[in-house]
């Protein structure tokens, strides 16, 4: 059966990234001015990093699923390269939800960022896939209506760029950290921070040791909002730090 899905992650991959290319090449470049491309890129990446930044906020202050063993692998006191462990992670794994995996991944991560290096890219486009597929559709409605003006040109290719940003949200997480399957996005990273177009490595790090800003992890520039928020909803106890650390 491995190979069978391996198959088919494939040529999922490659239908979203084809129909991507189709959106760009219906789109009516003629619309644009250098201005308004630039524009319409820049607010359609914030938007994207917002959106990434809010879900990042409430998957991390979701409480861990007690109800089944989470966290019994959250707080494993043992190795975890070990088949016992691998045993009670596949047990627990295949009676739970997405969201299940997901608000652990996040938990561990915070404190155990090496199996988050060693995620391939498949694992990642499967997590944001459905919200990215949806985005691009509608782009393709939009750019392939026989009657458009510049409003819906921009719409399209907004859409479209926020559907990029959104599947790749948490593949730029990981290779912030430094992952080790894509190395070649790492690279991409360090000079774009090097440019200061996106969020510091310091920026992270304090996201890593307090858990109440550096949510939004595209480029970071969304966390002016996201941050408050958070503080907010900690303040008025709608979210609370326990959760961030795993704790019932």
């Amino acid at each position: 059966m491995q190979p069978f899905y391996a198959k088919l992650t494939s040529w999922l991959i490659l239908s979203y990234f084809l129909a991507l290319i189709a959106g760009f090449y219906l789109i009516q470049w003629q619309q644009f001015s250098a201005l308004s491309f630039l524009a319409v890129l820049y607010v359609s990446l914030f938007i994207a990093d917002f959106i990434g930044g809010l879900a990042h906020l409430f998957i991390d202050y979701q409480p861990l699923n007690y109800a089944k063993h989470y966290d019994e692998l959250y707080f494993y006191p043992g190795d975890r390269n070990t088949p016992d462990f691998a045993d009670k992670k596949r047990q627990i794994v295949e009676n739970s939800s997405r969201l299940d995996m997901s608000v652990y991944h996040f938990k561990v991560h915070h404190r155990n960022v090496s199996p988050y290096l060693n995620r391939r890219y498949a694992s990642f486009f499967y997590e944001t896939v459905v919200p990215s597929a949806m985005l691009l559709i509608t782009a393709l409605v939009l750019a392939t209506r026989s009657e458009q003006n510049a409003l819906s040109v921009y719409l399209a290719f907004a859409l479209l760029i926020i559907s990029v940003g959104v599947l790749h949200t948490n593949h730029v997480h990981s290779w912030v950290h430094g992952s080790k399957t894509m190395p070649w996005g790492v690279a991409a990273i360090k000079v774009l921070q090097k440019m200061r177009l996106m969020y510091s490595m310091e920026t992270h790090a304090r996201h890593h040791s307090q858990g109440e800003s550096g949510f939004c992890f595209l480029i970071g520039h969304a966390n002016f909002i996201v941050d408050p928020l958070c503080r907010l909803l900690l303040q008025w106890h709608i979210i609370h730090k326990r959760h961030w650390h795993g704790q019932p």
